[in-house]
Parts: structure tokens; C-alpha cells; sequence
């Protein structure tokens, strides 16, 4: 089944994406609201710009939250690096992001990651921190990943994602 759960996630997240672009209507994709649960939990960690809640809740929630982390971006794009078997029904995304301020057009890169519990389709987990990631998959599945995805590294170089070049102010 986990081979099953990976490739399920991995029909239902863009591979490359601006998440900023993805949600201007207000709604998910359609690949994204027909492969989860209605009532999917969402949840960003740390919590987005400080809210007290970062649990969000079914199609309309998952779009929610996304507009509460995205909130002080002009863009946000993501790049998938892999879909990656974490143990019983969560698979593992790691991601680089490179995402543009709307004030002042700053620039932010990290690596940060997500987990997708399988089971009923219900449940997807960003994190922020990497680390912290790798930290609620168990020290099993942690072990067993490749060192490139346990390092932590930051993005590289391998072309622009859109956002245009980055200037000094």
C-alpha cells in the first residue's frame, strides 16, 4: 500500500507550482478536492503570521489556509524534490520555495516539507522547518531517507522560477 499512497499524493500535488497563482480564485484544483477528504485536515506549522489556529478544516479550509501562510507574498513557488514513503500512510515531501514579498519584493528561499496521511485521505501537515518534519515521521523512516533529504540544504540554483531577477533596493 505505501507504493500505492505515494503515487496517490503524487498525481495530487503539482510537481512545480506558484501556490499564489494556484489559489487567485479562492479554490483548490480540481485534481487537489477530488483526491481528499471533504473534510480534510490542514494544518501549517509553525502556525502562519502568529494565528492562534493552525488547523484548518475540509476543501474550503485547505484553501484558507493556504491564503493565511501566503498572505505576505506576491508569490510563492514550490518545487516538489521528491514523494517519498515515510512509514504506515504518510508520505513525505520535501520542497524547495522560493517566494517574493509583496513589500518590498523580498526574496525568500527555504526547504521545508510536508506530510500527507494517507488513510481516508485525510490529513496534510506543512512544515515550515524541515526539521520538524523529519522529526513527527519517527526515527525509522527518518533513518531510512536519503542524506540529501536529511541535510536540510537549501535551494539551488537551477534556474528561475518566474519570479523574475532578484534586485538590490
Amino acid at each position: 500500500m505505501s507504493q500505492e499512497n505515494v503515487e496517490l499524493v503524487r498525481t495530487t500535488w503539482p510537481n512545480q507550482v506558484d501556490m499564489v497563482e494556484l489559489l487567485k480564485d479562492g479554490r483548490p484544483p480540481p485534481r487537489f478536492t477530488t483526491a481528499v477528504a471533504a473534510d480534510v485536515e490542514v494544518m501549517f506549522l509553525p502556525n502562519a503570521l502568529g494565528r492562534s489556529q493552525p488547523s484548518y478544516r475540509g476543501i474550503d479550509g485547505f484553501a484558507d489556509g493556504w491564503r493565511d501562510w501566503l498572505e505576505p507574498y506576491e508569490s510563492y513557488w514550490i518545487e516538489v524534490e521528491d514523494w517519498i514513503d515515510a512509514g504506515d500512510e504518510d508520505v513525505l515531501i520535501p520542497v524547495r520555495i522560493r517566494a517574493r514579498t509583496h513589500r518590498d519584493g523580498v526574496v525568500v528561499e527555504h526547504s521545508p516539507a510536508a506530510i500527507c496521511t494517507v488513510r481516508n485521505r485525510e490529513r496534510a501537515v506543512f512544515y515550515l522547518d524541515r526539521g520538524e518534519a523529519l522529526e513527527a515521521i519517527g526515527k525509522a523512516e527518518r533513518d531510512a531517507l536519503p542524506e540529501q533529504v536529511r541535510s536540510d540544504r537549501q535551494p539551488s540554483d537551477s534556474g528561475d522560477p518566474g519570479l523574475g531577477p532578484v534586485t538590490e533596493s
